[in-house]
């Protein structure tokens, strides 16, 4: 079993762990060859991520009292991590260090760097400055840094400057394991997480989102996706895998990675719909270097990226259901008028209204169905003309239980216009649908 420190030890194990850890931090790929990211979307806000990682446990000092190596598994925005679990290939779980010891490796890891690159050792403020960048809350961390980077100008160099703003907004998830130097290892991690959210700061970037969502919603447009990727460069080989539910499909998918305003496509899955794959081994190419604006040479550490999904409800889940429905209420409808355009009556027969309103029981059922929320949410206009269809099918088999001659035929006009004008805009949906899934396979 890992043996974690106890609280008389903290001091002394995470001075262990920070004369190591730099080097560790500084070399990710030589000793973690690859990280599979798997994606699930739990709604239009959250997600679920399960990592998996091959490594080798790297030649690290001896620790005091034989404590088992802690290793850095990846960076996380200073928040609560929901769901968390951690585990070795076997299942076993395994211990993470504490959140007072984890801000206490980060303030003699940043220390040690500052004191490195001074060439002396750091006063009681300058110390009390810069130990005071990781426990900064997120808000506070750009003015936090600034006062680090400002204490010597030597303390401008990229290196440190770019690891006191990455302690500044994030903590290291480090894990506790059983294990020997040289000793390859499996570990995995899950956790809940949040989709980016950027809010639109100008009035046409809202009316475009706003423009955007409501067309999604109608059927005829994608609903937008953006997944943030924090562990690339963490390891010599990147692949992540997305999958979605049986109701929805990927129209697009793309990893982009962006420096400042700069944003580009780094690797595309051109014809996954269920599920999309991005793998990455190779640093940054020159194209990418050149449209980024890079220094030849950056590594994928500390370059900020994210996964862009384009995301439709599947036309046969509820559009086509819906279809059919409609055109049957609509049919059957015009049939009643052609029916009476014809001379015959309908009759005033209960068991003809409940012939009519049948439609309307299934339209219900379907209306009613229980399907994945960004579904449910990409779903309105089809979900939407089912019960408009079910209404009208209801009003007809109402008209038969009136007398004859109280306008039974105008109402059917107006309930078969409506119901043609509903099949149709289905129609259309429908067709739109199918032919951007078509597309992306290629047919």
């Amino acid at each position: 079993m890992p043996r974690a420190p106890g609280p008389g030890d903290i001091s002394d194990h995470a001075r262990w762990v920070a004369s190591y850890l730099f080097a560790l931090l500084a070399e990710w790929e030589g000793w973690v060859h690859r990280r599979v990211e798997t994606i699930e979307l739990i709604d239009e806000v959250r997600l679920h991520k399960h990592v998996s990682l091959d490594l080798t446990v790297p030649d690290l000092p001896q620790g005091p009292q034989q404590f088992s190596p802690v290793l850095p598994l990846a960076f996380f925005f200073k928040a609560v991590l929901y769901n968390l679990d951690l585990a070795d290939q076997t299942g076993e779980a395994l211990p993470v260090v504490s959140a007072t010891e984890n801000g206490l490796i980060a303030q003699l890891l940043l220390v040690a760097l500052a004191t490195a690159l001074l060439g002396r050792d750091l006063d009681d403020a300058e110390r009390a400055v810069i130990e005071a960048v990781p426990i900064s809350a997120p808000a506070d961390a750009d003015e936090a840094v600034n006062a680090a980077i400002a204490i010597d100008e030597k303390l401008a160099d990229a290196v440190f400057a770019n690891l006191c703003r990455t302690f500044g907004t994030n903590f290291l998830l480090l894990a506790i394991v059983d294990a020997s130097s040289g000793e390859r290892r499996i570990l995995k991690y899950g956790y809940e997480g949040e989709l980016e959210q950027a809010p639109p700061q100008r009035w046409f970037q809202r009316i475009a989102a706003m423009t955007q969502i409501s067309l999604a919603k109608l059927g005829f447009g994608p609903f937008s996706v953006s997944l943030p990727v924090e562990t690339l460069g963490l390891s010599a080989s990147y692949h992540a895998e997305i999958s979605m539910p049986n109701e929805l499909a990927i129209s697009r998918a793309r990893l982009m990675a962006s420096s400042g305003r700069r944003e580009a496509e780094v690797v595309t899955d051109p014809r996954g719909l269920a599920r999309v794959h991005f793998h990455l081994e190779a640093p940054p190419s020159g194209d990418l270097v050149q449209r980024l604006r890079l220094d030849p040479g950056t590594p994928w550490q500390g370059i900020q990226a994210r996964i862009r999904l384009s995301v439709r409800v599947r036309p046969d889940v509820v559009a086509r259901p819906a279809f059919v429905i409609a055109w049957l209420v609509a049919t059957m409808l015009w049939i009643g008028l052609g029916l009476k355009a014809s001379g015959l009556v309908l009759a005033q027969d209960p068991g003809v209204a409940i012939l009519v309103a049948l439609p309307a029981i299934f339209g219900a059922y379907l209306g009613a169905s229980s399907q994945h929320p960004i579904a449910v949410r990409l779903g309105y206009a089809a979900r939407d003309a089912i019960w408009l269809a079910a209404g009208l099918a209801f009003v007809a088999a109402a008209s038969l239980l009136t007398p004859a001659g109280l306008g039974r035929r105008t109402v059917w006009e107006v309930l078969a216009d409506i119901a043609l004008a509903n099949a149709v805009g289905l129609f259309a949906i429908l067709r739109i649908e199918r032919s951007v899934l078509r597309q992306r396979l290629g047919r």
